[in-house]
């Protein structure tokens, strides 16, 4: 089959018409005719006239029948209209497909969780984000902190949400959440009949604790808060996820320490106190590149900002 658009013509094409001459056709069949295409086009009615003879030309087929009160598509004139239409459809489609790109309104986040973001100010972040930008599609995965930089590192992530972590002079990390500690008992221990505890109530007894392998720095901060007691808890099962944590409580192998958040995991057999004396609080960090961010990966981080500043 020969390429049309390589004919031997004063008009032609090394590719396909441009989109301006799919234009120029579509409104003469829209205006029914030269002159008043012409006048919506903004260009004068002679070079309209020649820009079109210069397609049907090319394309070897007449696309108009020119008659005194304007001019009427022919049958192959009007299924190129009809396809010049779903062309210049589909330009400008893409045309407002890249510019919400370009400001962050469509593209694809990766987001890695690690402990328990989940449980606290995570689902609300992102349903909001969704909300305002729903052509934003995100991916989330569970890495652990140090997992967390060396994806961002290496591009294979956006944003990450962890505790302590490692870190690198390309990763940023801000303030997410902080919460406090809370002491996970079996139903019927004896000091589940207390309203508060002292953290050294809990130094006899032994522990379960969220794995350090997996933990977003977790595991670091129960170890720190105890040594700062006064005692170094008797650890009997490391775990994950969280809900393992609690579920083995209940089963009376041991207590936790727990962020507030993990409350939601509601067990008959487990039940959880404040304390009177852990001061210092669960932490969760944004974790992200210093630079090079997506428009949608910064436009999350920037959103993510001002609901957790």
């Amino acid at each position: 089959m020969s390429n049309i658009w390589n004919m031997a013509s004063p008009y032609d094409f090394d590719m396909p018409p441009d989109l301006r001459l799919f234009r120029y056709a579509v409104a003469v069949a829209d205006e029914g005719g030269f002159s008043r295409a012409a006048a919506r086009l903004g260009i004068a009615q002679p070079p309209l006239s020649q820009q079109i003879r210069g397609l049907e030309a090319a394309l070897g087929v007449v696309l108009f029948e020119r008659t005194a009160g304007g001019a009427v598509p022919t049958p192959a004139g009007m299924v190129f209209l009809d396809r010049a239409r779903a062309v210049l459809r589909d330009a400008g489609e893409a045309v407002d497909a890249a510019r919400r790109a370009a400001r962050g309104e469509e593209g694809r986040l990766a987001i890695a969780i690690a402990g328990g973001a989940m449980f606290s100010f995570l689902p609300g972040l992102l349903r909001d984000f969704r909300l305002r930008r729903p052509g934003v599609a995100m991916d989330l995965s569970n890495l652990s902190p140090d997992e967390q930089v060396d994806a961002l590192e290496a591009g294979r992530i956006d944003v990450g949400f962890a505790g302590r972590a490692r870190m690198s002079s390309g990763v940023v990390a801000a303030l997410a959440h902080a919460e406090p500690f809370v002491a996970a008992l079996p139903a019927d221990h004896p000091l589940s009949r207390r309203r508060v505890l002292a953290l050294r109530d809990l130094a006899d007894d032994p522990f379960v604790m969220f794995a350090r392998t997996q933990a977003s720095g977790l595991h670091a901060d129960v170890l720190d808060l105890c040594r700062g007691a006064g005692f170094t808890p008797r650890i009997v099962q490391e775990i994950a996820p969280m809900h393992a944590v609690v579920g083995l409580v209940g089963a009376g192998l041991g207590v936790a320490v727990v962020p507030r958040s993990v409350r939601v995991l509601r067990f008959s057999t487990v039940v959880y106190r404040p304390f009177a004396d852990a001061a210092v609080p669960s932490q969760i960090f944004m974790l992200h590149r210093s630079g090079g961010a997506s428009p949608a990966a910064a436009a999350f981080v920037a959103f993510a900002g001002d609901r957790t500043a």
